[in-house]
């Protein structure tokens, strides 16, 4: 058992031991399992949904889903809480998402499922606008990502044919609704129907959720939307992480483990032997 050192941006070291686990996947197709190089507390109440990385300020923002305190909040990478607001009415909160548009203002958008609406607010709650997605995508929407090459929000879901929904990315413009949508049969590729967190980059889509009795991280290509790699996060038994947010700076990922704590994690290199460790391009 070795250990890895990994420079936070604070400048301090992130220090972990590599997991044992790792050599399991050595042969079964997945490059490895991701390994922890930091838990940290969450002012998040539970249960704890979908995450956000603000790379403006080098922090995380969360969204909770009690009935009766639905609510956003933003916090330091030390879990420090920095702000929050109360999301519109109780209506299931489940995704977040940060505009990352250099000279921008602040924009966050939050999914509630069950009022199948995106709501945009300044970072301060201040409400400025919905987006309303047609019947059926209640069922199948859980966590989004903002893309600020496009500025879109961007959303993994599967099919419900009853609605004529068929399982992809779904493009859509603040304000207006879907405007596209990139087809991908989750249930044939990834043996996965639910999605409990999503992070993208300039050409990489990161999807969270549970395969069969463990919980993945899977790469999908964005050119060619095919898989890059499969993922195994450590401890995970199905529906033990919720919630993805990714550092772009340092590749390290965030995600909420079994509502106890933030879970802060590196990937193997795609391709590499099962052990060999390097940050998430």
């Amino acid at each position: 058992v070795g250990t890895m050192r990994i420079k936070a941006k604070t400048g301090a070291l992130l220090i972990a031991a590599f997991s044992a686990a790792s050599l399991l996947c050595a042969g079964d197709g997945r490059a490895g399992v991701a390994t922890i190089v930091g838990p940290l507390p969450s002012p998040l109440p539970t249960p704890r949904f979908d995450l956000a990385f603000d790379s403006t300020t080098d922090t995380l923002w969360g969204i909770e889903n009690a009935t009766a305190s639905a609510n956003v909040m933003n916090f330091t990478l030390a879990g420090t809480f920095v702000s929050g607001f109360l999301t519109e009415s109780n209506w299931n909160n489940m995704g977040i998402a940060v505009n990352q548009l250099a000279g921008a203002s602040k924009r966050i958008y939050y999914w509630q499922n069950i009022a199948r609406t995106i709501t945009e607010v300044e970072e301060n709650g201040t409400l400025l606008g919905s987006t309303s997605l047609p019947f059926g995508y209640q069922s199948v929407i859980r966590a989004i990502g903002f893309d600020p090459a496009e500025g879109r929000i961007i959303a993994p879901h599967g099919a419900v044919e009853s609605q004529s929904i068929e399982a992809g990315f779904s493009h859509i413009e603040p304000g207006v609704g879907i405007e596209s949508t990139e087809l991908f049969d989750f249930d044939a590729q990834l043996r996965m129907s639910m999605f409990l967190g999503f992070e993208l980059s300039a050409d990489s889509y990161w999807v969270l959720g549970p395969t069969a009795s463990v919980d993945e991280i899977v790469q999908i290509d964005r050119a060619t939307l095919t898989v890059v790699d499969n993922f195994v996060l450590p401890g995970s038994s199905g529906q033990t992480y919720r919630g993805l947010a990714r550092d772009p700076d340092t590749g390290i990922f965030y995600t909420n483990f079994n509502d106890e704590e933030i879970r802060a994690l590196t990937l193997p290199e795609p391709g590499a032997a099962a052990g060999v460790l390097a940050l998430a391009t």
